[in-house]
Order: C-alpha cells, then structure tokens, then sequence
C-alpha cells in the first residue's frame, strides 16, 4: 500500500521542525593559529603589552593631541561612518523585534449631527450621534525554519562590519594627521637649517669673490660657492610649499577649511619626542587592530 504524498509533506514538516531546520548553511569563523611572540623581540624598544588606544598621546606634544581630538569630533569621513553604524545598531535592533508578537492598534471617533432638512424641519428626535471604534490585530511567525535566527546573525554581521570600518577610518585619520604634523615639524627644522646654510654660503660667495678681485682665488671657487647657494635657495620654496602642503590636509582632516590652521602651525616648534618604548601586544592583538583584516572579518 502506497503513503499518500500529502502524509510525506506532513512528516518531513513536522521532522524539520522537531530537529530545528535551519535555512542555509551554519557559518564557522575559520581558525588561524598565530605565534604568541613576536621573532625579534630580544631586539628591544617595544614591548609585548597591550597597545594603547591614544597612542598619539606618547608624543607628549599637546598641540598633536589637540589636533587629533578635533579630528576625531569634526572629520566629516567619521561622521559620516559613525552614522552607519547606528543606522546598522538600528537595523539591528528592528530584525530582533521580529522574535516577539507584532502588536498593531488603531482607534477612531465620528462626531455627526443632522441639519433640520435631514429631519424635515421636525426639532424632536436626536440629531447628532457619536461613534467610537478601537481594536487591535497581532501577528506572530514561529520561527520553524530559522529565517529569523539568520536575519539577526546577518544583522549582527552587518553592524560589526560597520564597527570594523569605523574603526579603520579611525586608524587612518590619526595615523594621517599624526604623519602630516611630524612632517611639519621636520621641514620647518630643516628650512630653518637651509636657511642657515644659505647666510653661511652668501658670506663665502662674498669671501671667493673678494680673493679673485684680489687675484689669490680663481673663477672655480667662485662659480663652486655661487652654485651651491643657488642650490639651497632652490630648496628652499619646496619646503615651503610641502609645509603649506600638509597645514592643509591637517585643515581638511580636522574638518575645516584648508587654510584655517597656517597661522597656528606657520611657526617653528621642535620635533615631538619618541616614546622610548612602544607597546604593541602580542602578533594576534597586532594584526586584529589591522583595519583591512578587521573588515575582512
């Protein structure tokens, strides 16, 4: 005797339910075995501690760290990844409800009265009336095939990578402007250096010429100096223009016009000291702050 088709549908339904069914595959984060120690760890001058978050701050150079903080409240890129991923926090937060009853309510009130040529001009009898209607509906999805539980794994999913390259541009906007202000620092030593260098060389084009009109130097010397103070002074408005070159991007970084920080960064200050010891963790703590690793993941 032969099972009806439609008692094989009733089975397999109520097998898949019992057993959990879910729709599609179970994703499993992949494990990679990294070392616990860095190969060159003996060298010295940093240490396997765990790194810190304001790294900027081991500078000890306040206008850096003021700098730093204006970007990270003003740098339209992070505002902008910022809103991603509360909008993701909110998807989220949305996907999980679907775990619960929806609930739906709707309520009205009709207030009517009849004109005397509705009644026939008769004054008796009631002319207005009042109507009130509430109700509500409610609507649950027994999650029997795992539809839900993969919505929210996949919004859950959505909202770390947002988080990742938040955390990414993060990394990039420091590391940018921390890279920008050092360069700063060092072409405002090194024009400061050249220009030196130039007075010094204008004193010995000066001294050659004077030993050849007092015929006890020769036109070699004197072309030798003339051009190596030429040379200097050609160097000298490339480091002006790299200077202004990054004033700007630090402007843009921090999120305001490219010229509102020449003033402020115009003078000379030295360069910011190294910290002596750099904390970097461990090798997996390291390639997990890695920003393209991070949104891999």
């Amino acid at each position: 005797m032969k099972t009806p088709f439609s008692l094989h549908l009733i089975v397999a339904f109520f097998l898949c339910a019992i057993s959990g069914c879910n729709v599609g595959p179970k994703y499993k984060k992949p494990e990679t075995s990294v070392p616990g120690k860095f190969s060159g760890q003996k060298q010295g001058g940093y240490t396997s501690d765990a790194a810190v978050a304001d790294w900027w701050t081991k500078f000890h150079d306040a206008q850096l760290s003021s700098l730093i903080q204006r970007a990270l409240a003003g740098n339209k890129d992070l505002q902008i990844a910022a809103a991603r991923v509360r909008e993701a926090r909110a998807v989220a937060n949305g996907v999980r409800f679907d775990y619960f009853p929806t609930v739906t309510s709707e309520a009205s009130y009709n207030n009517s009265r009849r004109s005397l040529a509705q009644t026939n001009n008769q004054g008796f009898g009631q002319r207005g009336s009042e109507i009130y209607s509430a109700g509500f509906e409610a609507a649950w999805e027994l999650d029997l095939w795992g539809r839900v539980r993969r919505l929210n794994k996949a919004a859950r999913a959505d909202l770390a990578n947002v988080e990742a390259l938040r955390h990414d541009t993060m990394v990039i906007l420091t590391a940018q402007l921390a890279s920008s202000y050092l360069e700063i620092r060092g072409l405002q030593n090194q024009l400061s250096v050249a220009r030196r260098n130039a007075e010094n060389q204008r004193e010995t084009l000066k001294l050659t010429e004077s030993l050849l009109e007092g015929g006890r130097g020769t036109e070699l010397d004197t072309s030798r100096a003339r051009a190596q103070l030429n040379t200097t002074l050609a160097a000298v408005p490339l480091m002006e223009g790299s200077i202004s070159k990054d004033i700007h991007r630090i402007s843009v970084l921090i999120g305001e016009q490219p010229t509102i920080l020449e003033r402020e960064l115009s003078k000379a200050r030295p360069m910011p000291t190294l910290p002596s010891l750099v904390r970097i963790g461990n090798p997996a703590e390291l390639l997990r702050r890695r920003p393209d690793i991070e949104a891999a993941e």
